[in-house]
């Protein structure tokens, strides 16, 4: 039995013209199953390490279904907590089916709030559920700032099956209680927690020593958080770079070298973020020209994030030519890759860069853009 979106994610895929970011985030919509694999252009919002809710998904269907025709509330009005409840807990024995429908809930859809809806019965019998539904329940329940988020991580946690599984959902609920609850130290006693029984499975031989130092470098990152909420700098800037250099390790067996990549980058972005804030932003904008240049070279998935960044801060630090290079590269990269409120922001800062320069016109022209298209469909639009 299929859900109103499924449906939705059919009649997509039948339409000429598809963008090719809402192509894959249908194509996994379409289908009952866990997804093991999943393209750049088809994000998981959901087990975000950050814990945040975007309306991206929400926002980019909208936009691209309107495009092709389609009426999307004829869908969506569809969709009812209990009608939905009663479809997983009919298919729960069916491997992967609750798992791929909530990912189409939230990731295809954007439908945060009627998952939160459902959430607490999916956590009244955490039993029938594995790590991954559980994270989809407690980001849901996390993104209308509803405190049982914290149940539901920490369900995910003692649900996981594998190591690797087991330290991110680790890192979810340490994430959730420094960012979401703001209780810096219980955040901090799961990370140290956490730390211990890493060395405990690298000495079993659970885990490879590789393996452990990027389960550990991710730790390190999100620790860095918590010096800052604290205002101590010095110690902010020594847990990342204790994560930089854990996320380089090499001998990986469970953790993918895409992974660590990853997770590497996210790390760089921070320190660049804590450097911009302590030393300003001529030094940052060197270390972000550093980071987009390794991004180029070793992790494709992050160079739109990277150009993004580095060309703020050359608009920061009044390097504008350099700027306008890097944001018209993101924009491009933004557009085709779905991603509405980081093309947004990159908007944003390209019409500031316009208007120092005095380009007022083409600043007002950005802005209508940014108005008018917030999923930047209009190359689509005017291809057809």
């Amino acid at each position: 039995m299929t859900t109103p979106v499924t449906e939705l994610a059919l009649a997509l895929l039948d339409t000429d013209g598809l963008p090719a970011s809402m192509r894959d985030r249908a194509l996994i919509a379409s289908i009952t199953s866990t997804t093991r694999e999943r393209t750049p252009l088809a994000p998981n919002f959901a087990s975000d390490l950050g814990v945040r809710t975007r309306s991206d998904a929400e926002v980019y269907l909208s936009e691209v279904a309107s495009m092709q025709g389609i009426d999307v509330d004829s869908y969506l009005r569809r969709l009812e907590p209990d009608q939905v409840l009663q479809v997983i807990t009919e298919n729960r024995k069916t491997a992967g089916y609750v798992e791929a429908t909530l990912d189409a809930l939230l990731n295809f859809a954007g439908q945060w709030t009627l998952v939160a809806a459902i959430a607490p019965a999916l956590l009244a019998e955490p039993e029938h559920y594995g790590t991954g539904e559980l994270t989809y329940a407690a980001a849901a329940l996390s993104a209308v700032k509803n405190p049982a988020a914290r149940t539901g991580f920490t369900q995910a946690v003692d649900s996981a099956a594998t190591s690797f599984s087991w330290s991110m959902a680790t890192i979810r609920l340490a994430a959730w209680l420094i960012k979401r609850a703001n209780n810096l130290d219980a955040g901090e006693a799961i990370l140290g927690d956490r730390e211990a029984r890493i060395d405990a499975l690298v000495r079993e031989r659970r885990i490879s020593c590789g393996d452990g130092e990027v389960m550990k470098g991710v730790g390190h990152n999100l620790r860095a958080l918590i010096w800052t909420k604290r205002k101590n700098g010095q110690e902010a800037n020594a847990s990342l770079s204790l994560a930089r250099t854990a996320l380089r390790s090499n001998g990986l067996v469970c953790v993918g070298a895409s992974e660590r990549n990853r997770y590497y980058a996210q790390s760089t972005v921070n320190q660049i973020q804590l450097e911009a804030m302590q030393h300003g932003f001529d030094t940052a904008y060197e270390a972000s020209e550093e980071h987009l240049t390794w991004a180029r070279e070793s992790d494709p998935t992050s160079v739109t994030e990277a150009l993004s960044l580095t060309g703020y801060m050359a608009y920061r630090s009044n390097k504008l030519n350099t700027a306008e290079a890097h944001l018209v590269e993101a924009i491009s990269r933004l557009e085709l890759e779905g991603a509405p409120t980081q093309l947004s922001a990159v908007r944003k800062a390209m019409i500031a860069t316009l208007h120092v320069q005095g380009r007022d016109e083409q600043a007002l022209l950005l802005l209508d853009q940014l108005q008018r298209d917030p999923a930047g469909l209009d190359r689509y639009r005017i291809a057809a």
